[in-house]
């Protein structure tokens, strides 16, 4: 029985030399200046290569922040220069989806990003990350980077359903800024990032190239709005019209930060012909 007393000391040998050797190290780091000095280097390296891997994991929610205040100041510039005093003709010069500021000074941008979205189907549509709370409701148009996209067709309290422009009971009333004629564009055919304008006078001489804005007099979208460009002209003996194939600015594979028009001024809106 004498024995084990003994045993429990030998167990404890090891740890007390432990403890021992700790604070002999801790004595010749803090007393030696040499190894102090490379003790705080292996520290810093330490905390440097810590706070590396945190930053590497952490890099997607602040590029997500990072994305966010872009598109909030990106949002406030455009309503500055909604907001400027412009011309009453069109500018020569359009600056992304705004062919004209001087319609827009009664509306201000809300970013919004596209959680999901249709293709190739004759109503296509995408779901976005805005809803009632940010002030979102059925009627408003949504515009891209380049152009007009849609709008606001059903919304919940954090989401909205945006139809496209590439949607069969989409309709939009155009204009043709270089001839001041105006135009309904529909998307009869199922292709993306095509639509068609109609009812163009024939006398009006159209050439390939030339763009097409959203007219002043749209019920839900200010005028100069840019839409796209004619790729080809079509005579329709049956309506005594010209039918004009447009190439959408949106490109609806990639569509990227996207804005819905709020009024600021009590814009009225209405129904189709948008």
């Amino acid at each position: 029985m004498p024995f084990f007393p003994y045993l429990a000391w030998l167990w404890r040998a090891p740890v007390v030399w432990g403890l021992l050797q700790g604070i002999v190290l801790w004595m010749y780091i803090r007393y030696e200046p040499r190894a102090h000095t490379a003790f705080q280097r292996a520290i810093i390296e330490f905390q440097a290569a810590f706070h590396g891997l945190m930053r590497w994991v952490t890099r997607p929610w602040w590029a997500m922040r990072r994305l966010e205040e872009l598109e909030r100041q990106n949002a406030e510039l455009f309503t500055t220069l909604a907001e400027l005093q412009g011309t009453s003709t069109y500018s020569t010069y359009p600056v992304g989806a705004c062919a004209d500021f001087a319609f827009l000074k009664d509306y201000r941008f809300l970013p919004a990003r596209v959680i999901y979205q249709t293709f190739h189907t004759h109503q296509n549509y995408a779901i976005l990350n805005r809803g009632g709370r940010d002030g979102v409701y059925p009627g408003l148009g949504v515009v891209g980077p380049e152009g007009v996209l849609g709008l606001i067709a059903e919304t919940t309290a954090t989401y909205s359903i945006m139809y496209a422009i590439f949607h069969r009971n989409v309709y939009l009333n155009v204009v043709l800024p270089l001839h001041g004629v105006n135009g309904l564009m529909t998307w009869r055919t199922p292709v993306l990032n095509r639509v068609e304008v109609d009812y163009i006078p024939p006398y009006v001489q159209v050439k390939e190239g030339e763009e097409v804005w959203t007219t002043p007099n749209s019920l839900i979208f200010p005028g100069g709005l840019r839409v796209g460009r004619i790729e080809a002209v079509e005579n329709d003996p049956r309506q005594g019209f010209q039918r004009l194939r447009i190439a959408t600015y949106i490109d609806w594979h990639r569509i990227g930060t996207v804005y819905i028009l709020l009024p600021t001024r009590g814009v009225g809106l209405g129904s189709a012909p948008l």
